[in-house]
């Protein structure tokens, strides 16, 4: 299936792609843990994108391809809209808080 950001255009559409990190990045979708990859080859004119629920059954997997009337969505045997949806509504994950440093150190209060 081909399409582009229904009602938005190819523009849109490279919003949602470009705000997605190069590699592979813990994200957040609906409350649930994914793992986001992204890969762009031929000189950005080739970007895939695939998520995994982690400790879930769920898959989201598409082709972008940039071209002279913009990009092009191209969805891995799944609806557009559930890509679409999943492009816009992913978040980052929040890393837990480090934990602040004891008062009771294993140093010794005078140094030599």
């Amino acid at each position: 299936m081909t399409s582009t950001t229904p009602g938005k255009g190819p523009a849109a559409l490279a919003r949602l792609v470009d705000r997605v990190p190069e590699g592979w990045t813990q994200v957040t979708f609906r409350d649930r843990p994914y793992g986001l990859s992204r890969t762009t080859r031929a000189m950005g004119r080739s970007i895939s994108v695939m998520a995994r629920e982690l400790g879930g059954p769920d898959v989201v997997s598409a082709n972008i391809y940039a071209t002279s009337q913009g990009h092009q969505l191209r969805s891995c045997e799944m609806p557009d809209r559930k890509v679409l949806d999943f492009l816009s509504g992913w978040q980052p994950a929040r890393m837990p808080h480090a934990q602040p440093p004891s008062p009771e150190s294993d140093e010794p209060d005078d140094l030599p």
